[in-house]
């Protein structure tokens, strides 16, 4: 059965490039309510359950933005209550609410973009470029594991009857120093593993990608949706929804095409 992200990933890089850019620039309350939607959905797929821990920094993330705008701008028309001689006015609210909804679409949606798009693909986009795409690849690899192992620490401070040092300013730049020395170990280490295998002797091996038929039909969809932007503000945004659904959608699709082909082996198996 075919996955989504078995698509060409140059491809795969414009679909979220024109899935991600409209909700972060039109600051619309629907559109980033769907890509929001749309994202939390992706990742429950990517983990197979559901995805509970971003569903909770989502609203965190909201909350804040919304209380922080709130206590911080006061320009507005319609006042709702005074803290310090301060109104806190509803286009203040409503603003920092639609600020955070974007962000957490933003955030849900670069975790989906980091996992379809792994460091293998990006070389593969970028292999006219090794270097650069080695660079980007070993960026996007990287950032996880430096935040999975300061999480190991924490967890090793905590273990070792030190928990209170990972509440304050001290303990953490500790930790963030470990951190930082295990990351300049393993980069000496990757270095001299990179040597030892001919990276610095300029012989690189290229592994195309073809352009398939599916490739060139969610090129068609990309564009018409595109296009799509023309239209009315209200067809506008369903038409959006329905894009930042395509990988559910393909998904259902091959789920349908896969059950139907196992029932017709299975029939033809009893005769």
């Amino acid at each position: 059965m075919r996955r989504f992200d078995d698509f060409n990933p140059g491809l795969l890089f414009i679909y979220y490039m024109a899935a991600i850019v409209p909700f972060m620039v039109i600051m619309d309350p629907l559109l980033s309510a769907a890509a929001l939607l749309t994202g939390l959905i992706r990742v429950g797929i990517y983990e197979r359950k559901f995805p509970a821990g971003r569903v909770g920094f989502s609203v965190v993330l909201i909350l804040v933005m919304t209380l922080m705008n709130a206590l911080t701008s006061h320009q507005g028309n319609t006042e709702l209550l005074f803290i310090n001689n301060r109104a806190i006015t509803l286009e203040a609210v409503r603003y920092g609410a639609v600020t955070g909804l974007m962000m957490a679409a933003a955030v849900v949606w670069f975790g989906a973009f980091s996992r379809s798009l792994t460091g293998e693909k990006i070389m593969i986009m970028l292999r006219k470029m090794p270097k650069t795409a080695l660079l980007m690849s070993m960026v996007t690899r990287l950032i996880p594991r430096y935040i999975k192992r300061f999480r190991k620490v924490e967890e090793a401070v905590k273990i070792n009857g030190k928990a209170a040092q990972t509440q304050n300013t001290a303990g953490m730049l500790k930790i963030s120093s470990a951190v930082f020395t295990w990351a300049l170990e393993n980069s000496m280490d990757t270095a001299d593993v990179m040597i030892m295998r001919g990276c610095d002797r300029h012989m690189y091996t290229r592994m195309g990608t073809g352009f398939k038929q599916r490739d060139v039909i969610l090129m068609v969809i990309i564009i018409l949706s595109q296009i799509m932007w023309l239209l009315p503000h209200g067809y506008r945004i369903c038409v959006q929804f329905i894009y930042l659904g395509i990988p559910e959608i393909y998904m259902i699709k091959e789920n349908v095409k896969w059950k139907i082909y196992t029932l017709r082996t299975s029939g033809t198996k009893k005769y």
